[in-house]
């Protein structure tokens, strides 16, 4: 997983992609909702940061059962957050937008900050693991800063169902 400041100093880029176990994939067109939560309070509620959700049409036959991402994160959330994760929900379905195309991923895909954690149904598919982020150094607390995190390249982010 990366974190980049983007374009605009205003922004950051959480990247990754999105891997379905071997044989266990969406039969047909699915929803995507990836969320960056703010979990730096081990006391408190997640607070979510940025996020993006997307519609994919369905996986070909003999297509590789993986799904990049990226989400935008504007930086003035980021203001005395010490430790980002990442969290992947996948459904079967669509929202209701008729014509579905893979995301472009050399661009984000549109943020949404007002977009909310959905529920977990039998048959979806979710990441089970903890996936941290951390900011450009320019943006965490350089005592907390990682290096090793902060630049490193895009990790996967496996989806089991549930």
């Amino acid at each position: 997983m990366r974190v980049m400041s983007a374009h605009s100093e205003q922004n950051a880029v959480v990247t990754g992609v999105i891997e379905f176990a071997s044989g266990d994939r969406p039969a047909g067109p699915f929803t995507v909702t990836v969320l960056v939560e703010d979990v730096s309070r081990a006391d408190a509620p997640s607070a979510i940061v940025g996020g993006a959700r997307f519609e994919n049409p369905a996986f070909g036959e003999t297509e590789e059962a993986q799904l990049p991402f990226a989400v935008t994160v504007p930086t003035n959330t980021l203001t005395g957050v010490r430790r980002l994760n990442v969290r992947v929900h996948v459904r079967e379905g669509l929202l209701g937008s008729p014509n579905v195309t893979r995301p472009n991923v050399t661009r984000p895909n549109v943020t949404r900050p007002n977009i909310t954690r959905p529920n977990i149904t039998e048959g979806d598919f979710v990441s089970t693991q903890s996936h941290p982020v951390l900011a450009d150094p320019v943006l965490a607390d350089p005592v907390l800063a990682d290096p090793v995190l902060s630049g490193s390249a895009s990790v996967r982010i496996p989806v089991l169902r549930v």
